[in-house]
């Protein structure tokens, strides 16, 4: 059995804030923004800022642009 991995979109706001949501399934091309940005909503504007960052059985990936929710960490 293959070992799930969680995908998350780590939005940086310039401002030093952060906000982490989980995506409803890894995405089929991780440098396609657009596809990263789609579970934000058309009115968020974010811009690439990093490749993805990996750990055991999450995968962060990682956009700079406003922070429109409360910051969160990546569950244990």
């Amino acid at each position: 059995m293959r070992d799930v991995e969680l995908s998350w979109l780590l939005v940086v706001d310039p401002d030093g804030g952060h906000e982490l949501v989980g995506l409803p399934h890894p995405p089929e091309d991780p440098t396609n923004v657009a596809e990263l940005v789609a579970v934000l909503g058309a009115e968020r504007h974010v811009e690439p800022a990093g490749p993805p960052l990996r750990a055991p059985g999450h995968v962060v990936h990682r956009v700079r642009g406003r922070v429109t929710g409360p910051g969160s960490s990546v569950p244990d």
